[in-house]
């Protein structure tokens, strides 16, 4: 069992409130604030991954860089693919 997501080099978390009854996270180890939530751990992982995909359009359409801090792209070098790394700043 794993409390983090990966998708396309990027990382979210995994969490769950018991008063809203709903699974939540967001992307670790930028800057940018980018979140999620879902009412299971399948719609969990497609609303991560739709999160992930629309944050990457947003900055290509922006023309903005994409962010992962040092951080996270130390403790998660090993999902990091070769285009995550050529956008890291």
């Amino acid at each position: 069992m794993s409390n983090m997501l990966e998708h396309r080099g990027y990382l979210g978390s995994v969490l769950y409130s018991d008063e809203d009854q709903a699974f939540h996270g967001r992307l670790e180890f930028m800057r940018d604030l980018v979140s999620y939530e879902g009412s299971d751990a399948k719609s969990l992982k497609s609303a991560f991954q739709e999160a992930v995909d629309d944050y990457l359009r947003l900055c290509e359409s922006y023309q903005m860089r994409r962010h992962l801090c040092a951080a996270g792209a130390h403790s998660a070098s090993r999902t990091m693919n070769r285009a995550s790394w050529a956008c890291w700043k």
